[in-house]
């Protein structure tokens, strides 16, 4: 059998075509498993959905299947994830007037459970806080998934086990207090030491805390950079917060402790293993 140079042209052709499929279908599972891996991370219970939804409906068009994980995500966190939570000690924050959270972001990505103790706290904590000052409700932030003690809140270190929250400082626009924050997250936007303040920041930093200011790359966007920390009511939330006896800890800056003349033993500082307390308010019970 006599091989022609167009014999040996059209196996090279199928040869390559082969290697493309294969690439590509490398490809899309490292695509996949950086998907499963990013929505775990991000919302705990979202990689499982897409790895199902992805592997039962393969033969549907990408279109399809992205509609069938958005309904299927939807429904699993709104109605079946809130009572199953229970079962592991955990609840959604309850908003109502008085606390609600920062943005839609945190409900729909499963941040917003805490132990029913936790919950009570908040709850009689923005409700002392508007009785304080009637135009503003307590903003709370990231505070764990529904399930599994030890399983990490990204890109928190200890928002674990349900019993910690972040709340966002209180802002306003020309004196008028607001409950919108400079950023989507409530994170990033910071309220820096003055030159004759403990700067925190730059020691961790020098130290090789490379994490410790990551939080400014976590904003989702700045929306209000025309607001300005109302300083006087954030430091009258805090010190609310240091009155409570269910409250074992509250992570602040050390700048903003001695600032606004805080319970040192209650209010801490967090070390340079974490990440900066400027832009909001970690407390726990």
């Amino acid at each position: 059998m006599v091989i022609t140079t167009i014999d040996l042209k059209r196996m090279a052709a199928k040869k390559a075509r082969k290697s493309r499929r294969i690439f590509f279908v490398f490809l899309q599972l490292i695509l996949h498993l950086f998907m499963v891996v990013l929505l775990t991370g991000i919302t705990q219970i979202g990689g499982v959905i897409y790895f199902l939804v992805f592997l039962l409906f393969w033969k549907m068009s990408g279109l399809a299947k992205w509609g069938i994980f958005a309904a299927s995500y939807l429904l699993i966190t709104f109605f079946l994830v809130p009572p199953l939570a229970e079962r592991w000690g955990r609840i959604p924050v309850q908003k109502n007037d008085h606390l609600q959270p920062v943005s839609w972001y945190v409900e729909i990505c499963n941040r917003n459970y805490v132990k029913p103790e936790l919950n009570q706290v908040l709850q009689d904590q923005a409700e002392k806080l508007q009785n304080q000052f009637p135009e503003i409700q307590l903003v709370y932030l990231d505070a764990a998934h529904p399930f599994i003690d030890g399983f990490p809140l990204l890109p928190h270190r200890s928002h674990d086990d349900g019993e910690k929250i972040d709340l966002a400082f209180v802002y306003h626009r020309n004196g008028e207090l607001t409950n919108q924050k400079p950023a989507f997250s409530g994170y990033g936007v910071f309220l820096d030491p003055t030159d004759v303040e403990a700067n925190t920041t730059s020691m961790c930093l020098n130290q090789g805390y490379w994490q410790y200011d990551i939080t400014k790359y976590t904003t989702l966007g700045v929306l209000h950079s025309d607001l300005r920390d109302h300083e006087a009511t954030t430091a009258q939330l805090l010190r609310n917060l240091t009155q409570d006896r269910r409250i074992g800890k509250i992570l602040l800056e050390p700048h903003l402790t001695s600032r606004w003349k805080l319970d040192k033993r209650k209010v801490r500082f967090s070390g340079c293993y974490a990440v900066r307390h400027d832009d909001h308010i970690h407390m726990q019970l």
